[in-house]
């Protein structure tokens, strides 16, 4: 993209809090036998019992890459956030960056669980993702009577009908990625990029 870009200069007009905006911790816990990690984001100033948001990377990503920022925005406006890796994913327990559905949502179930236990959060929940974590969290909440609100930004709800939109040239090249980037997740390196 060029530098003239509509996105570009949106991005440049949604500048980052300050950091004295907003305290940030880590935090770890279990999910399904797999230690995940994240970071917790709380509002500054006199934030009594903040809502939560309970929040993960999308499709294949890792939660450093770009979330933070979306993690600060919701601790400027007042929410506490959750924002951690998936296993397998990360800095979480397991390094072969496969996709498993179900362990994702046993990450998300022990996330919310986690966050139900944190004595700066108030008791309202709020799940949010995006691509297949926003699949996981628009379930969730559908199965869930803790759930206050629910964001899921391009939710990835039907594999074989992106699949079919993409075509296979792009299907290709994902699947080569994919192939590529093995290797070294064995070795311990990060994602390709």
């Amino acid at each position: 993209m060029t530098r003239r870009h509509p996105v570009n200069r949106a991005q440049r007009r949604l500048a980052r809090p300050a950091r004295e905006r907003f305290a940030t911790r880590a935090v770890a816990f279990d999910a399904d036998g797999a230690t995940c990690r994240g970071t917790l984001y709380l509002p500054g100033g006199d934030a009594d019992d903040p809502p939560i948001v309970v929040m993960a990377p999308g499709l294949g990503a890792e939660r450093t890459f770009g979330y933070p920022a979306v993690a600060e925005r919701f601790a400027d406006a007042g929410y506490a956030a959750l924002l951690f890796d998936h296993p397998e994913f990360g800095e979480s327990d397991g390094d072969s960056q496969t996709v498993d559905l179900a362990r994702q949502r046993a990450a998300y179930e022990a996330a919310i669980d986690r966050a139900g236990r944190l004595d700066d959060a108030g008791d309202d929940l709020v799940l949010w993702g995006a691509s297949l974590s926003a699949a996981h969290v628009l379930t969730l909440a559908a199965e869930r009577r803790d759930v206050d609100a629910v964001v899921g930004l391009v939710p990835m709800l039907d594999g074989r009908a992106i699949a079919r939109r993409r075509g296979g040239r792009y299907l290709l090249r994902s699947g080569i990625a994919g192939l590529r980037d093995r290797p070294g997740a064995r070795r311990g390196r990060g994602a390709l990029r």
